[in-house]
C-alpha cells in the first residue's frame, strides 16, 4: 500500500484471502496499525562568506524538509574553537564572538513540532587575518617648487580590526619610475631630500601598512612640481601660450634710484606688497595665438606675423581675449563682456586677484614682474636696445616676440615691441592714494593704462616705471596684450 493513500494518524488494516484457481478459502485480517510522524531532516550546511574575517557576519544557509510537511522550525548551535557561544539564529557577529585564526562552526536542528530530526553541521571554518586599511597620506608641500624637500606625510594611519601592531614601508615614484637613493640604491623614507624634484615631475608617495601576516592597500598622493618662482621656467601652458611663475612680494614701484627721466606720475615712490605669486605669459600675445582663438587678427603689421604681438587691440578686445583662454582651460572668466569682435565691451571685477581665470596684469603685478627683484632702467637691463625693440632699432614695426634678451624673470619685451594694457584704470596720483597692498588701481575712470614701451617711441618709455593710459575703446598699433592668472 502506497504511502501516499494514507497519512499520519491514519488506522491501516489489511485482509488476505486464499485462492485456488477455483474457489476462495477463508479470509484473515491483521491487527490495525497506526501510521506515527516522520521526523524531519535537514540538508547541507553551508557557510557565507566562505573567507571570513574579523568582524564578518557569519550566515549559516540549510534547508528543513518533512514527509508529513509540518512546518519545520532550524534551530543553530554555534561553537567557536569548540565551544558554545550565546548565540542563536542563523547569523554569527564577528565582531561579538569570533577573532583572527578562530574555528567557526555551526550545527542545525530541524523541529516539525512534533519532534527533533537529526542535526546537521556546516563545515569548520577558520577565520582568516584581516589586512590593515590604506592609511590617508598627503605630500608636504602641496604645491612644490623645483629644488623643495618632499615629506610624505601620515595624515591618518591605518586600522587594523584584529588588533595587530602594524608596521609602514613608503615608495616615492616620480615620473612613473620608482625613485630610490642616488648611492646606495635603497628605497628612501618618508622625506625625498631637496634638490632632488625638477620643474615639471610627478612625485608620488605609496605608503601601505603591513600587520606581521599582510599588507594592507596603499594609500597615496601625489604632487605637480612647479618651476622655482622668478627662475624664468615655463609652469603653465594655456591655449599656445607659456606662462612663467613671478613672485609675490614687496618692491618699490615709481621713481625709484634706477629710474631716470621720470615724468610726475611716477611720484612717489611707493612700497607695494603683492600677496600672491602670479602667472604672466613669458611673452606679448601673438597675432597667431590671438586669431586661433579669436577668429580674427586686427594687427597692422600682419605680413609674416604670426609669431609677432598682436596689436590694434582695444582694451576691450584685450579683455575679451582674457576671457577665451579663460574658457578654453575651463576657468572662470575674469570680465563681463557684450558684443564680439572690434564692437566688444567687457568690464572687471573690484578686485582682479581673487578671479581664478585668466586676465590683464594689474599695474602692481605687471611692474613686479618687469623689475623682478632688480632696479634696473628697462625690464633686464640698464641697455635699451639688448631688451626693447624702440623707435632707434626697430625698423618702424614690430618683431617677433622672444627675439631679444629676458629679464631674470624669463620674460620678454617687457620694454619695447608693443606697450600691453593693464587691468587698472588710470590715475596720474595712484601712487599717493589707495591701497599699497595687492592694489587694484582706481575703482573708476574710462582710461586704462598701459605699460612697457614700443616700436614707436623713444628709449623712456620703455623704462619699467614708465605709465601711459589711453580710453578702454581705442585700439592702436603700438598696444598688445600680456595675460596674467592668479596662481593657487
Amino acid at each position: 500500500l502506497s504511502g501516499a493513500s494514507f497519512s499520519r494518524g491514519d488506522t491501516v488494516q489489511v485482509s488476505v484471502t486464499p485462492y485456488d484457481g477455483a474457489a476462495s478459502g477463508a479470509a484473515v485480517s491483521t491487527s490495525t496499525a497506526t501510521v506515527v510522524n516522520s521526523l524531519p531532516t535537514v540538508g547541507t550546511v553551508s557557510l557565507s562568506p566562505g573567507t571570513a574575517y574579523t568582524n564578518d557576519t557569519l550566515v549559516a544557509s540549510a534547508v528543513g524538509s518533512d514527509l508529513d510537511s509540518d512546518p519545520v522550525a532550524l534551530s543553530y548551535a554555534w561553537t567557536v574553537n569548540g565551544s558554545a557561544v550565546a548565540a542563536s539564529g542563523s547569523n554569527l557577529s564577528g565582531a561579538l564572538y569570533f577573532d583572527k585564526g578562530d574555528v567557526v562552526q555551526v550545527t542545525v536542528t530541524p523541529d516539525d513540532g512534533l519532534g527533533l530530526g537529526s542535526s546537521s553541521s556546516s563545515a569548520a571554518l577558520t577565520v582568516q587575518n584581516s589586512p590593515p586599511t590604506a592609511p590617508v597620506v598627503a605630500i608636504s608641500p602641496a604645491d612644490p617648487v623645483e629644488g623643495d624637500a618632499l615629506v610624505c606625510e601620515l595624515v591618518s594611519p591605518a586600522t587594523d580590526v584584529d588588533g595587530d601592531t602594524l608596521s609602514y614601508s613608503i615608495a616615492w615614484v616620480v615620473d612613473g619610475v620608482a625613485y630610490t637613493d642616488a648611492v646606495d640604491g635603497a628605497l628612501v623614507g618618508d622625506t625625498v631630500p631637496a634638490g632632488e624634484s625638477v620643474a615639471d615631475e610627478t612625485w608620488a608617495c605609496a605608503v601601505t601598512a603591513n600587520d606581521g601576516s599582510a599588507s594592507g592597500s596603499a594609500g597615496d598622493d601625489d604632487v605637480l612640481v612647479e618651476g622655482a618662482c622668478g627662475d624664468g621656467s615655463v609652469t603653465l601652458t594655456a591655449s599656445g601660450i607659456d606662462f612663467v611663475t613671478v613672485c609675490g612680494g614687496t618692491f618699490d614701484m615709481g621713481c625709484t634710484p634706477g629710474q631716470s627721466s621720470c615724468q610726475s606720475n611716477e611720484f612717489p615712490v611707493r612700497t607695494t606688497t603683492l600677496t600672491r605669486d602670479y602667472y604672466m605669459s613669458r611673452t606679448e600675445v601673438t597675432q597667431g595665438q590671438f586669431a586661433a582663438l579669436m577668429g580674427y587678427n586686427p594687427s597692422l603689421f600682419w605680413s609674416g606675423g604670426a609669431n609677432k604681438p598682436v596689436e590694434q587691440v582695444s582694451w576691450f578686445e584685450a579683455a575679451a581675449f582674457a576671457n577665451a583662454v579663460s574658457s578654453a582651460a575651463g576657468l572662470p572668466r575674469c570680465y563681463t563682456c557684450s558684443g564680439s569682435s572690434y564692437s566688444v565691451f567687457c568690464t572687471g571685477s573690484s578686485d582682479p586677484y581673487t578671479c581664478d581665470g585668466y586676465r590683464l596684469a594689474t599695474e602692481a603685478e605687471w611692474e613686479g614682474a618687469a623689475r623682478c627683484g632688480e632696479d634696473l632702467l628697462y625690464a633686464g637691463s640698464d641697455i635699451v636696445a639688448s631688451v626693447a625693440w624702440y623707435s632707434v632699432n626697430s625698423g618702424s614695426q614690430t618683431h617677433s616676440v622672444g627675439g631679444l634678451a629676458s629679464n631674470a624673470c624669463g620674460l620678454y619685451d617687457m620694454s619695447g615691441n608693443v606697450f600691453e594694457w593693464t587691468n587698472d584704470r588710470w590715475s596720474s596720483s595712484a601712487y599717493s592714494v589707495g591701497a599699497s597692498t595687492d592694489p587694484p588701481g582706481p575703482a573708476s575712470g574710462y582710461d586704462r593704462v598701459y605699460r612697457g614701451g614700443s616700436w614707436a617711441w623713444v628709449s623712456r618709455e620703455a623704462r619699467v616705471a614708465f605709465r601711459g593710459a589711453l580710453g578702454q575703446g581705442y585700439n592702436d598699433f603700438r598696444i598688445g596684450i600680456r595675460l596674467v592668472r592668479t596662481a593657487p
